[in-house]
């Protein structure tokens, strides 16, 4: 039955497949994911591994990186980032545009690692450490609801939320006169 010949569908359907060969499935195993066929001896799988192989080596690369330049400062409390750049930072202040800068980046990262099957768990330390330093944000700004309140009913400067805060204790590190890069709600 395994050498017999190609079986001719004729149903008369009219559905454009009369007439047409179906042979085994031999044809289709030599097409790659793009339907370009394969030069004979030369398997799919082999470049399949390769280029994922790649991608994890690249990933382990980024990782490293955002290790060595970004996730070390974090702070242990709120997940706030100091400003990068900057050797020391004795006074502990983080702003928030570069914390979210650094979240995105983050995030970034461990949504590519999560097209990898064995990431040793990066992906979800990666995910943690954004949505740390959002909530940790989200925390700084939560303390000053009644100056949201305020902003509603007078839109004035003194009511804008500070954008600058302590990285271990979340308080506001200048007052409302002292600096101007308030953010508006």
């Amino acid at each position: 039955m395994a050498d017999s010949p190609p079986r001719r569908h004729s149903s008369g359907s009219g559905s454009g497949r009369r007439g047409s060969i179906y042979r085994s499935s031999q044809v289709f195993n030599r097409l790659d994911s793009r339907n370009y066929a394969l030069p004979l001896g030369v398997p799919e799988k082999s470049t399949q591994i390769e280029q994922q192989e790649e991608l994890v080596k690249n990933l382990n690369t980024y990782y490293i990186q955002l290790k060595k330049q970004i996730l070390q400062y974090q702070s242990p409390t709120l997940g706030l980032f100091p400003d990068i750049g900057k050797e020391d930072n004795p006074t502990h202040i983080a702003h928030i545009r570069a914390s979210i800068y650094c979240a995105v980046a983050v995030w970034a990262l461990s949504q590519a690692y999560r097209k990898v099957d064995d990431d040793q768990g990066r992906t979800h330390e990666l995910a943690q450490s954004a949505v740390k330093c959002m909530r940790g944000i989200l925390f700084c700004w939560i303390r000053q609801a009644d100056k949201v309140e305020d902003f509603k009913a007078n839109q004035r400067a003194e009511f804008a939320l500070h954008s600058a805060f302590h990285m271990v204790t979340g308080d506001p590190v200048y007052r409302d006169d002292e600096y101007g890069h308030l953010q508006v709600c």
